[in-house]
């Protein structure tokens, strides 16, 4: 990509992000609500919680690519994840998009490969798989595919079959 190119690709980000800001701050109903980089000096994670000036964080953290594109947005409520998660490749194609109460996944979490290709599709219920689970090879073709039901794995897992060594 050409520095023209580059530059552009960045203004456009750049207004876009803007946009996205204002629309946060804009549509924000609380003062306890912000929106902060990741790399900000006063936020810590401590045993898996966020605090941003020694207090459990609420609000949107988010995290800048070398290009300025945003790679990753999160929100949290007293300092734990709750909420939609997404990631962004490199190149501007979605990483990944999962959901979070209280910490843990809730509902669908969904994976991509650079490329854009899919990767994998799993559901939760308060942290852990339920329902249909789904992944795929680079070429497309799926890795596996299983349905879980009161903790129990059916269909295939991509798990290899084991073999008898024991010899009598």
């Amino acid at each position: 990509m050409d520095f023209m190119a580059r530059r552009v690709r960045f203004l456009i980000n750049q207004f876009v992000f803007t946009g996205f800001i204002f629309l946060l701050v804009a549509c924000n109903h609380s003062e306890s609500d912000a929106f902060i980089s990741m790399e900000d000096q006063d936020l810590k994670k401590m045993k898996g919680v966020y605090y941003y000036q020694e207090t459990p964080f609420n609000g949107t953290l988010f995290e800048l690519a070398p290009s300025g594109d945003t790679s990753e947005l999160m929100t949290l409520k007293d300092g734990i994840r709750n909420g939609v998660a997404k990631k962004w490749w490199e190149n501007g194609h979605l990483k990944m998009v999962a959901n979070f109460e209280n910490g843990l996944y809730e509902g669908s979490v969904e994976e991509w490969y650079e490329n854009g290709a899919p990767f994998s599709v799993f559901h939760y219920k308060k942290g852990k798989e339920d329902g249909k689970q789904t992944a795929w090879q680079t070429n497309g073709k799926i890795k596996f595919n299983y349905q879980v039901i009161g903790n129990r794995k059916y269909g295939l897992t991509g798990v290899k079959h084991c073999t008898n060594d024991w010899v009598d």
